[in-house]
């Protein structure tokens, strides 16, 4: 006998269920339903436990009667199973495919199929169905084209599994037949309830036990009565269906409409309206809308916050529990992390109720890294991954140590296995000792790992592999500890996430040894299958408490009484969702299928039927309250519309005003509801009272009760808002216990700290105080690549300067020098320099000697340049990387500061005694230096005059101060045939001198040499009124250099002063081209932000 009960969402439908349940009855649910249906069961039978009445899903009522009867001792293959097993088949029929190749091994479209496969077995369908199908139409069309790779890979699947595995989809065929042995259906009563449409073994399921029970009941939402029946137009198909297959059983059926004494009157009216007219044509209006509240928010965050405080409003002045409030957002991947943050900060603990993939977990990220570690040989972002996942031997400090030393090192491969040789020269003997202990602790259970890749079969390698997890990892054990961390740290749902890994790891594995046991050991197969398995499983939580507010979206959330509905992001295309269905037929190729006369699975247009069930079901849910937001933008700012729900219900209710969100509202007084939001808003009132604006009464007696019980928070406020960057000078002695080395002697500095503290105290303070060290790769970097650059030219000037020989007379070697021979000796120094540079980083291998042959190739050709400039000129004597300080040849420069001398000491690259008795600076420079005239009189660039001021002393006379750039010669000939002169040409012009010298005859031919038009050693022309610049620098009038001089020592003076006293203002120094910021490393530090007062630039 078959009963259909119907009724609106306005009938008690459980209330009834549960009042014709005989003495023993099965209560058949959906399977995210039986929770549920359990407590209502209680509550409406008034029972502590339920003895004959059973509340099951077709999953726990198969399994049952194969409990009872037999026949569940079966290899089952599930979705992870099928995944794994659709992998392998698209690997090796890859060539077959046509439409689909290319993709064949994308996790998105292998996952895309197994759905497909699901739902097509769902629908009683196999592969021979898809060729069918793939027949009626054009062979070289593109549906066709889409049918015939599916069918390919569903035909291989059905291959692989026949007569050895059962699909977990194909379970229902298993017990059908076992049904008329069960003494759990025949001459039962059974009651299916929850539903609104059944594939079609679930209704063959519904057929059989139409056919042994004693009466199958089926409980529908339907209506035909009102204008809105087409909202039950899905239902009244099941019903039909239904009837037309218990006709077919030759099994009587009949109808009933549940009476209306069933009807909730304990509803207020608005949601009754709601229920009556929200899909009604025309609809009738209401003005009872007392519960019902409408609201329009500016942004997602603020519409997340109005419902927390709505929420909180509930449970602290109407009385009601989490329990009975029910939050849905049907945009959670959008807006759900927002959701949960904001409800957090209002202090609510908000569960959400999806899916969770395992891909992130620590306990997977670990075995996944040391896999990957095998298989690809000891990559060292592989090693990493592995020590950072949180499971392996090392303590934090202890990783941390190591990856520096393998980034420093550029360890990978093989040399994770042997011991680390470099690093002497920075760590120590005792160091580098400490290192390869934590790198033989690190790898000791990878090395065990290696003996089980060793493995013949795939299935000798699963049976080692999982005893390696159990007794080498002993991974169970270190899970349990980590679930116990995380339940101390309140991280429930995490907590409960863990305790599901080990046994979907488990499960993983078993269903490869199933489907690949005797097969030959792949490894990179064998991780590539276990990834898509892994990849695959999605871990469903319960609610860690039974008082707790839930997260769902419409169509997952399921649950019984409650008396208030909080719905955010009624938008256009989230409610109802009106994203295409995701798949490998468009909804259109859906259609055709099924109008064709066969349907493959569920199309679009009933998935459209149950969402508008489902928001028709849930908005005639609550009892007492009702709220529903919707957002004008998106989190990007983009603007958005309000759905047509949100629409017909302003409509139903013409008086029902839509209120601002609670940060726009008129009254802000409901923004004080938590410790953490509270505080948020009590700060912006105490930061708007500042400027001005008068503060409320229940806004002082907010800030009284937060300084009276949490003055330790509202300190933190004033402070926050009375923040300023400015920074407070640290006094002498504090100054010089932080950047003096030995603060019992006179503080020392380099020329470029000077210069460094000049553009930005702070960042000085930071860089010389503070002390953080650079973590320089083992690598030929620009930094040593310019070291190698420098030394050269400092041993090429040594070794052509000789001592009582003029540099530019005919008898120096300056002057005799062959390009070739210059070549030659560029070759070797560079050789014997880069045999011992950092341990033998030039030979540590391919790249850095082929980058040795490159600076061989580029300072050949610089230091053959040098020689050209200096043969040039006249030059009497250079002196290359000449010191000057306490110690130094040259005496220091001295600052005295109230009696206490500072001192200036450094090295200056090269200085170059004229013929004239002037003195000429250059310093070699590999970056992106410009000299400027500007810069140099405030501050911004001060070495080249630092080094010019201690080589004259008090009685040698300027010539002029060059930066000499060391970089690749680059010339643009594009469209031109040029020969070898004009080449050699414009690649000496290319090399300039970049600087400024004193505007007199003797010094620009002591520098330049005698020329005609463009000079090829510093940026001047010779033109029929004399010689003029060719650019911003160049010549410099006497007096003008002088002036320059003055202002250089004045600024190195002033900066001496202001370091010697403590001053560390973030105070950038700003020009017309660049900023001391621009290449600056600390900004993370610093918090520059010219908002704050205390922070502004220094401009030039």
């Amino acid at each position: 006998m078959l009963n259909i009960f119907y009724g609106r969402e306005n009938i008690d439908k459980e209330k009834f269920i549960f009042e014709q349940l005989g003495k023993r009855a099965l209560v058949m649910v959906p399977d995210q339903y039986t929770l549920e249906a359990e407590k209502q069961a209680f509550r409406h039978l008034g029972v502590s436990s339920l003895m004959d009445i059973e509340i099951v899903s077709a999953t726990s009522l198969g399994n049952n009667i194969l409990k009872e009867i037999g026949g569940n001792r079966r290899n089952f293959i599930n979705k992870y199973g099928r995944h794994m097993l659709l992998y392998k088949s698209a690997r090796e029929r890859r060539e077959d495919l046509k439409v689909f190749r290319g993709m064949e091994t994308k996790s998105s479209f292998l996952d895309a199929v197994n759905n497909f496969i699901s739902e097509m077995k769902q629908y009683d369908c196999g592969s021979d169905d898809l060729k069918e199908m793939s027949l009626r139409f054009k062979t070289d069309s593109y549906t066709s084209g889409k049918l015939q790779d599916i069918y390919i890979l569903f035909s291989e699947y059905e291959k692989q599994i026949k007569g050895k595995y059962t699909d977990s989809e194909d379970y229902i065929d298993l017990y059908l037949e076992k049904i008329k042995e069960s003494s759990l259906v025949c001459g039962n009563s059974i009651w299916v309830y929850g539903f609104d449409s059944f594939a079609p073994k679930t209704m063959a399921l519904l057929g059989q036990l139409m056919t042994y029970a004693g009466d199958v009941n089926l409980v529908l939402t339907w209506d035909d009565k009102r204008s809105d029946r087409d909202l039950f137009e899905l239902t009244g198909m099941v019903m039909e269906n239904a009837e037309k297959l218990a006709k077919s059983l030759g099994v009587s059926h009949k109808r009933f409409k549940i009476p209306d004494t069933y009807e909730r009157s304990d509803k207020i009216k608005a949601v009754r309206h709601i229920e009556r007219e929200l899909y009604t044509l025309p609809s009738a209006k209401s003005f009872h809308n007392e519960g019902l509240t409408l609201t329009e928010a500016a942004g997602i965050y603020n519409e997340a916050e109005s419902a927390a405080a709505y929420v909180l409003h509930l449970v602290r002045d109407k009385g009601l529990r989490y329990r009975d409030i029910r939050l849905v957002c049907n945009d959670l991947e959008g807006r759900g992390a927002i959701i949960q943050k904001v409800f957090e900060e209002y202090g609510i603990e908000l569960f959400s109720d999806t899916k969770r993939d395992i891909m992130a977990n620590p306990v997977v990220k670990h075995i996944l890294s040391l896999i990957d570690v095998v298989i690809e040989n000891y990559r060292s972002d592989k090693v990493l991954a592995m020590l950072k996942s949180g499971f392996g031997d090392l303590k934090y400090d202890e990783v941390a140590d190591l990856e520096n030393y393998a980034i420093k090192y550029k360890i990978k491969g093989n040399m994770w296995k042997k011991p680390f040789r470099r690093g002497k020269e920075e760590y120590g003997e005792e160091g580098l000792k400490h290192i390869n202990e934590l790198r033989k602790k690190a790898l000791a259970s990878v090395i065990v790992l290696e003996e089980v890749f060793k493995s013949q079969t795939t299935g000798e390698f699963i049976e080692s592999f999982y005893n390696y997890l159990c007794t080498e990892l002993k991974l169970r054990d270190r899970i349990l500890d980590f679930i116990a961390k995380q339940e101390q740290k309140n991280f429930f749902e995490l907590a409960e996430e863990t305790a599901h890994i080990w046994e979907s790891i488990a499960d993983i594995l078993n269903q490869m040894y199933e489907i690949m046991g005797e097969e030959s050991f792949d490894a990179e197969m064998f991780r590539d299958i276990f990834v898509t398995g892994l990849g695959q499983v999605e871990i469903g939580l319960l609610p860690p408490t039974e008082d707790g507010l839930v997260l769902g979206n419409i169509q997952r959330s399921r649950s019984g009484r409650i008396k208030a509905l909080v719905v955010i992001g009624a938008n256009e295309g989230i409610l109802p969702q009106e994203k295409p269905t995701q798949g490998l037929f468009s909804a259109e190729e859906r259609e055709l299928f099924r109008n064709d006369g066969k349907e493959l699975c569920k199309v679009d247009s009933i998935r459209f039927m149950e969402e508008r069930l489902a928001i028709y079901r849930t908005l005639s849910s609550p009892s007492e309250y009702m709220w529903i937001s919707y957002s004008l933008t998106d989190e990007a700012g983009g603007q958005i519309r309000p759905s047509r729900i949100f629409l017909k219900i302003k409509e139903l209710f013409p008086e029902a005003e839509v209120s601002r969100d609670l940060i726009n509202g008129d009254d802000d007084g409901l923004l004080i509801n938590s410790m953490l939001s509270g505080r948020r808003h009590i700060s912006r009132k105490i930061l708007a009272a500042g400027e001005g604006e008068g503060v409320e009464h229940r806004w002082k007696s907010a800030i009284g009760w937060l300084q009276q019980n949490h003055p330790e928070d509202i300190g933190e406020i004033r402070n926050s808002i009375a923040f300023t960057n400015r920074q407070e000078a640290l006094g002498r002695e504090a100054s010089s216990a932080l950047f003096n080395k030995n603060p019992y002697k006179a503080l020392s500095l380099s020329p470029s700290r000077v210069e460094r503290y000049a553009r930005c105290p702070f960042s000085h303070l930071v860089s010389y105080g503070f002390r953080p060290e650079e973590r320089r790769v083992f690598e030929a970097a620009p930094r040593e690549i310019g070291d190698i650059y420098h030394r050269c030219l400092m041993a090429l000037t040594e070794k052509l300067t000789e001592d009582g020989v003029p540099v530019t007379s005919s008898k120096s070697h300056w002057m005799t020098l062959t390009k070739e021979e210059c070549c030659e000796m560029v070759e070797k120094e560079i050789e014997q320099i880069t045999v011992l540079y950092r341990e033998g980083l030039f030979n540590s291998g391919n790249l850095e000697e082929y980058r040795q042959k490159r600076i061989v190739k580029i300072c050949s050709q610089v230091c053959w340049t040098v020689v050209e400039q200096v043969r040039a000129g006249k030059i009497d004597r250079i002196e290359p990387e000449i010191s000057f300080g306490r110690n130094g040849k040259l005496p220091p420069l001295e600052v005295d500061i109230d009696g206490e001398k500072v001192y200036i000491e450094g090295i200056i690259d090269r200085v170059d005694f004229l013929q004239n008795g002037r003195i000429k600076i250059v310093d070699y420079k590999t970056g992106r230096e410009t000299f400027d005239v500007k810069e140099a009189a405030a501050g911004y660039r001060l070495q080249l005059m630092t080094y010019l001021e201690a080589a004259c002393g008090e009685k040698g006379k300027p010539a002029g101060v060059f930066y000499f750039k060391i970089k690749e010669p680059s010339v643009d000939f594009s469209g031109r045939e040029v020969d070898e002169e004009t080449l050699q040409k414009e690649v000496r012009k290319s090399f300039k001198l970049d600087g400024i010298m004193v505007e007199e005859p003797e010094v620009i031919e002591d520098i330049a040499g005698n020329f005609e038009g463009y000079s090829e050693i510093v940026p001047i022309r010779a033109t029929a009124d004399g010689i003029r610049n060719t650019g911003k620098n160049g010549l410099m009038a006497e007096e003008e250099f002088a002036e320059l001089q003055s202002a250089a020592a004045d600024r190195i003076r002033q900066a001496c002063i202001d370091l010697a006293k403590g001053k560390i203002d973030i105070h950038p120094m700003k020009t017309e081209e660049t900023s001391a910021c621009a290449f600056c490393r600390y900004k993370g530090i610093c918090r520059f932000d010219t908002v704050f007062e205390g922070c502004s630039f220094n401009i030039i």
